[in-house]
């Protein structure tokens, strides 16, 4: 909301105390109600330009969250949903292994609090693992990793695993806030002067269908309202504009070695998403080269 909303918003208030002037009423919460709502539940936005039906959101929800006993689902108004946990261990599980999901569209979860009025809940962000690839070792430190991570929002955490200066890995994972109104960026510009500048390729994990062109998140490109395409890939100096090489799947916790990995019991399913991720690399070099071609055709 813009200041000018908000004054308008205040001035809009007082006229109605003028107009009923009759005293507030003083209810009493249900202090049960309250504790349980604030330990097992979440508030969720799902972010679609169409809407969808709560039912089609319990059937993917029971179906993709497997909670060890089930989840209550109440529809709040238009794509926003109240989720009821039967523990705290689910809701936080959901959590943290987010984001989530629903027919390819990102649902945006949020704590519920106490005088939770749903108008006034913040949407606009949600928090994504991101990978950062093509950078050289020596810069894989926990100090450029939050410099990186604030070119695209505020930094929530970074996977860092060891005592040395730097992450002796293939790339980089940080956790940030991202806005859902902005551009999803594809990467930056690293400078290692006197040679060219390097091209930095970010990566976001678990993220929803996004437009391919404008690179927001809660639309596809068919049905897109950006008006010229090609500014918006200058504007943001990105070489490969935006496309499926910037999704991939979840790495898991990170050591700092494959040895390690196994050593401290890493389990089949983070085995194998260490082997999807390198799939992803191929897809994202077949993808480069595609997206290239296009450009030439272009």
């Amino acid at each position: 909301m813009s200041q000018q909303d908000e004054m308008v918003e205040a001035v809009n208030v007082e006229t109605n105390k003028l107009r009923f002037p009759g005293k507030s009423l003083k209810l009493k919460a249900s202090e049960k109600a309250v504790e349980e709502l604030y330990n097992t539940g979440l508030v969720g936005k799902l972010l679609v330009d169409r809407s969808i039906n709560k039912n089609a959101v319990q059937a993917i929800i029971l179906k993709v969250w497997r909670t060890s006993r089930g989840v209550q689902i109440v529809d709040l108004k238009e794509n926003v949903f109240l989720f009821k946990f039967a523990c705290e261990g689910d809701k936080r599980r959901i959590v943290e292994l987010g984001p989530w999901n629903i027919e390819g569209f990102p649902l945006i979860l949020k704590q519920w609090n106490q005088n939770m009025v749903v108008e006034d809940l913040d949407f606009s962000s949600l928090p994504i693992w991101i990978q950062v690839h093509n950078l050289p070792i020596e810069y894989m430190s926990k100090e450029n990793a939050v410099e990186i991570g604030a070119l695209v929002g505020e930094v929530l955490d970074v996977d860092f695993t060891g005592n040395g200066e730097v992450c002796m890995s293939k790339f980089l994972r940080v956790k940030v806030e991202v806005k859902v109104d902005d551009p999803l960026q594809s990467g930056f510009y690293l400078d290692t002067s006197p040679q060219p500048d390097l091209w930095v390729q970010f990566k976001y994990e678990r993220v929803a269908e996004f437009c391919y062109k404008c690179g927001r998140l809660g639309h596809l490109k068919a049905r897109c309202l950006e008006v010229n395409h090609i500014d918006v890939q200058v504007s943001s100096k990105e070489p490969y504009g935006f496309g499926h090489w910037m999704k991939v799947e979840p790495f898991g916790k990170r050591t700092t070695s494959w040895v390690e990995f196994m050593a401290e019991g890493g389990t089949a399913k983070q085995q194998n998403s260490k082997i999807h991720v390198e799939e992803e690399r191929v897809e994202y070099a077949q993808g480069e080269a595609v997206t290239e071609e296009r450009q030439v055709e272009g």
